[in-house]
Formats: structure tokens, C-alpha cells, sequence
């Protein structure tokens, strides 16, 4: 009796279209499957290195309050790889430049210069994921962020899935907080009805109040 019979499926049947995303249709899904690694090759490493050198010393010479400018987060074309655990692997080309207001998102490791990332997937999605930052811990108080989201999202508040995971940038590797960005994939993912986002202005953050007294 063909009813009676076990079904047995691999992960590779089904990781493409659950996990990997190959077609642009998102879907909420029940289960997230865990991020184990990322890898970022960019196409034009030599170009990014450069660009964030520019911005790093631009920031220091031009302006007292060691602002990004805006010139410097050009996008970059890159290769992006994401393993899951239990295995499956996910390849995309994705877009990605410098996050970030300050050049706190810029830091100098082990004669190495690397920045908070801005990416955005240009094929598929990462369970239902095609835009999300990688910021460098200390720019979100580390693990204030994380517990932070986690908490908001089991008190049922919409929160965008944040979780610590290592990445290999042109073969050096850093632990980052990859947190998903705030846009119609996270809405559609927790089956909410597409519909306008609101955030603050963060230019009032950087006002001298004292100005206004």
C-alpha cells in the first residue's frame, strides 16, 4: 500500500526553493532555518578596500563630527554565500556598500579595514531575507541588540530577526550582527498585509540642540 510508506526526502530537494529563495515570491514560513556562515567575495575587492579607506580619512579630515559622506557608500557587486546548519548551501550575487552614519561602522582589525554592510540580495532570498545589514558588534552595543529583537519578538512585537553570525570577507574572518531590513519581505514573511512603513528622521539626532536654545 503506497499510502502506508514512508516518504523520505534529502535537504537538497527542498533547500533551493524553502531556503535559497530561487524564485522572487516570498513566503512566510514557519521555520527558520539557522544561519551557520556567511562568505562575501567582492568582484572588485581592490575598489572596496579604497573606498573605504577614502571614507575612513575623509570623515577625519573634512568634518568635525566624523560623518560618513554619502559619496562613499557606492554599491559593490559581490558574490555571497550562506550555510545553513545541517549542510545546505545558498549562492547569490548580492549589492552591497558602507552602513552607517559615523565612522564607528569603519574599523581597522588585524591590519585589515572592514566596515558595517548594507546588503541586498539581487537573486532568491535567505528564508524569505533579500535585504538585511551586517553590522559590526560594537556599533549595536553587541548583545544589547540581540536580546533586545529576540525579546520584542516573543512578547509578539514586529521585529526583524537579529542574530550573531561569523563571516569570511575576502578571507578573513569577523563575527557580525546580521539583522534583517525593515521592508515588504519582513511584513510578508510574518503574513501581514503589504502596507506603508514608518521610521524616525535620524537627522535630528545629529542636530546641535544648543543652537536652539
Amino acid at each position: 500500500n503506497l499510502s502506508d510508506a514512508p516518504l523520505f526526502l534529502h535537504e537538497d530537494i527542498y533547500s533551493n526553493n524553502t531556503y535559497c529563495g530561487d524564485d522572487k515570491k516570498i513566503v512566510g514560513y514557519n521555520d527558520f532555518l539557522p544561519v551557520k556562515s556567511i562568505s562575501i567575495q567582492f568582484f572588485k575587492n581592490k575598489k572596496w578596500i579604497n573606498n573605504l579607506l577614502d571614507a575612513i580619512v575623509s570623515s577625519k579630515q573634512k568634518n568635525s563630527s566624523s560623518l560618513i559622506d554619502k559619496k562613499y557608500k557606492k554599491k559593490f557587486t559581490s558574490n555571497l554565500s550562506v550555510v545553513f546548519e545541517g549542510g545546505i548551501k545558498c549562492d547569490f550575487t548580492a549589492k552591497i556598500r558602507i552602513h552607517g552614519d559615523l565612522d564607528d561602522h569603519i574599523i581597522f582589525e588585524s591590519n585589515r579595514v572592514m566596515s558595517s554592510m548594507d546588503v541586498v540580495l539581487q537573486n532568491g532570498n535567505i528564508n524569505s531575507i533579500v535585504g538585511f545589514k551586517l553590522f559590526l558588534p560594537h556599533t549595536r552595543e553587541g548583545d544589547n541588540e540581540v536580546i533586545a529583537s529576540t525579546l520584542f519578538n516573543h512578547l509578539g512585537f514586529l521585529s526583524p530577526k537579529t542574530f550573531y553570525v561569523p563571516v569570511e570577507l575576502n578571507g578573513f574572518d569577523k563575527n557580525f550582527i546580521f539583522q534583517e531590513k525593515i521592508r515588504k519581505e519582513m511584513l510578508e514573511s510574518n503574513q501581514l498585509r503589504e502596507s506603508a512603513i514608518y521610521e524616525g528622521d535620524e537627522r535630528w539626532s545629529f542636530l546641535d540642540w544648543d543652537t536652539f536654545e
